[in-house]
C-alpha cells in the first residue's frame, strides 16, 4: 500500500511511517529523512524557502527580501536629512545600518548599469554606488559598500553584489530606488 506523507506531520503519519518502515518510531524516520536532505545541501522540509538556486559562478544565494539579506535598522529616510539631492539615488532611498563587510544582496534578477568607484574614506559620497536594473524594468542603487560586480554583469536575485562601508562614520548601506517606496524592502 502506497501512502503519502508530509515530513513533517501528524502524529499518527509518523507513527504509520515508522511501522513501514521495520518498526523504527516515525521520529527516527523523520530525524533520518531531515538528516539525508540537509546532508545533500537542501533546506528543511517545512522550512520556509528563503534563497534562489545559485547562477553557475555566482556564489551561494543570500535570503533576497532585503537589500542585505536580513532585518535592518532604518536610520534614513525618503526625502528627509542628507536624501534631498533632487534625484531618485539621494531622495527616493533609505539608510540601513548594518555592520561594515554586510552583503549587499540583489533583489532580483537583473543587470548591473553602473558602477561608480569613490574613496574608502568615511565621507558623505564615501565607497562604491552600484545601479541595478531588475527584470521589472525598476532600478536599484545600493552606495557606500565594496562592489564586487562589474557594469554589464548579469545578475541572479539573492546575489551578492558586494558588502557595505561606512559614510560620515557611521556604519550602513543607502539603498534607493527609483520607483516604488524603498521602505517595503526593509
Amino acid at each position: 500500500m502506497v501512502r503519502n506523507y508530509s515530513l513533517i506531520g501528524e502524529r499518527k503519519a509518523l507513527k504509520d511511517l515508522g511501522a513501514s518502515q521495520g518498526g523504527q518510531s516515525g521520529q527516527d524516520v523523520l530525524q533520518y529523512a531531515i538528516s539525508r536532505f540537509m546532508a545533500q545541501g537542501q533546506p528543511q522540509p517545512g522550512a520556509p524557502r528563503t534563497t534562489t538556486r545559485a547562477a553557475k559562478g555566482a556564489g551561494p544565494r543570500l535570503p533576497a527580501h532585503s537589500p542585505v539579506g536580513r532585518k535592518a535598522k532604518i536610520i534614513g529616510t525618503p526625502n528627509s536629512g542628507t536624501h534631498t539631492l533632487g534625484n531618485w539615488q539621494s531622495d527616493n532611498a533609505v539608510d540601513l545600518s548594518v555592520p561594515v563587510g554586510s552583503p549587499m544582496v540583489a533583489l532580483q534578477d537583473g543587470v548591473v548599469v553602473k558602477v561608480r568607484h569613490h574613496p574608502q574614506d568615511g565621507g558623505r559620497f564615501a565607497g562604491d554606488q552600484i545601479t541595478v536594473r531588475g527584470a521589472n524594468g525598476n532600478e536599484y542603487f545600493y552606495a557606500h559598500g565594496k562592489a564586487s560586480v562589474k557594469p554589464g554583469q548579469r545578475i541572479r536575485r539573492g546575489q551578492k553584489l558586494g558588502t557595505t562601508g561606512s559614510a560620515n562614520g557611521v556604519p550602513h548601506l543607502h539603498f534607493g530606488q527609483m520607483k516604488g517606496d524603498p521602505r517595503e524592502h526593509t
